[in-house]
């Protein structure tokens, strides 16, 4: 891990992952200044086995993320405490305290080598689950009312469950702005023009016709 990030910060063990092609390896932290308790995302520029053209797109669109959750304040969209820290062969950003994603929660644990116990034995309940998705729901409101962006990348591996079990949506790498909100005309948008390795599940964007054009 960086210099600048272990100068700040006292990093423990990866305790999760997540983002698109689960991307994040997820470190518990502490900042040295302060006692406060956060979470480093972390991306390892030589984990993505694409063209040379590709892989600069993706971190071109990693940092769109950041820049978009910096932007974003929502109780339920993932707080980030810091501007992202990138090097040559690393790219990452502070948040507010993470335990998982809604994927690992799952049993997915790409890009995660060594599962915390806790983790693997982790039960997800009815009632956090009903919770979690009006938690979802309200952040999406939000977004799709007042700063106006469509998602378009909403997956477990974007989601992140706190300590204290809220939902926290991230994953706003691929967001575009809604320039049709006045408009009672639907939007339609073409895949193409979306990186390769997104994940648009038709379900998760009702408001939304993809053309496949």
């Amino acid at each position: 891990m960086g210099n600048q990030i272990n100068k700040e910060y006292d990093v423990e063990n990866q305790i999760a992952s997540g983002g698109p092609s689960f991307c994040w390896k997820i470190y518990p932290a502490i900042k040295k200044a302060t006692l406060e308790k956060v979470s480093v995302f972390l991306f390892e520029k030589n984990s993505i086995q694409t063209t040379k053209q590709n892989k600069q797109q993706f971190i071109e669109n990693l940092r769109n993320e950041v820049k978009n959750l910096l932007k974003l304040r929502h109780p339920q969209i993932l707080q980030v405490q810091s501007q992202p820290i990138e090097s040559k062969n690393e790219f990452a950003f502070i948040t507010e305290p993470v335990y998982a994603s809604l994927a690992n929660l799952r049993g997915n644990y790409s890009n995660l080598d060594n599962v915390p116990t806790d983790l693997k034995e982790y039960q997800i309940d009815s009632l956090e689950i009903q919770y979690g998705l009006k938690e979802i729901g309200e952040a999406l409101t939000f977004i799709h009312s007042v700063p106006t962006l469509i998602h378009l990348n909403l997956l477990p591996e974007c989601i992140f469950i706190t300590p204290s079990h809220h939902w926290k949506v991230a994953g706003f790498m691929y967001s575009i702005n809604n320039q049709f909100k006045q408009s009672n005309l639907p939007y339609t948008y073409n895949l193409n023009n979306i990186w390769p390795n997104s994940k648009i599940h038709l379900n998760l964007q009702p408001h939304l016709l993809l053309s496949h054009h």
